[in-house]
């Protein structure tokens, strides 16, 4: 397998999720101004998310899906009616069921161990584009590492040596 372009892959799911914040903020009615007010940022700020030039952490996603009046989900994914999710980190969870160390997982999400402590003990929040990278590296959908009601984690086959694939989930356009 060749090296990966994680920046263009990380920007365009940035952008992707830009795009449906937009999509629902307008389908709703409502006005960067209006969404930005009762998020507590500046509309500017919402202007970037929608562009795509700025990250989304978690909580921060979760805040705008509060304000659109719509799951999480939908806002990470364009689906229309998965429950919201919980501010519940579950890497840890996933992690060890995978039999995998804080350094495997760093190594194989092209991180620090240091990350993975941090976004495992939720010092640290995780930006959305984390959380994709991180259930790619686990193998498993990015919004089961914060939902408590997603699928618990199952071990991870054996012939993976701890390692799973990097190309199981990829972003999905506003199309699809």
């Amino acid at each position: 397998m060749g090296p990966r372009n994680n920046s263009t892959s990380h920007e365009n799911a940035a952008k992707g999720i830009g795009e449906r914040i937009k999509a629902i903020r307008l389908a709703r009615g409502y006005s960067q101004r209006q969404v930005a007010e009762i998020v507590g940022v500046t509309f500017q700020q919402i202007h970037k998310y929608e562009a795509g030039q700025q990250q989304l952490t978690v909580a921060r996603l979760i805040s705008i899906a509060d304000a659109l009046g719509v799951p999480s989900i939908c806002i990470l994914e364009g689906a229309d009616d998965s429950p919201p999710p919980a501010r519940q980190n579950r890497l840890r969870e996933f992690r060890k069921a995978r039999g995998m160390t804080q350094i495997g997982l760093a190594q194989a999400a092209d991180t620090s161990r240091q990350n993975i402590r941090l976004y495992e003990t939720g010092i640290s929040d995780m930006t959305v584009d984390w959380l994709i990278r991180l259930g790619r590296a686990l193998d498993c959908h990015p919004w089961a590492l914060v939902d408590p009601d997603a699928a618990a984690p199952v071990a991870a086959p054996q012939e993976t040596s701890g390692l799973l694939p990097n190309n199981s989930l990829r972003p999905t356009s506003p199309g699809n």
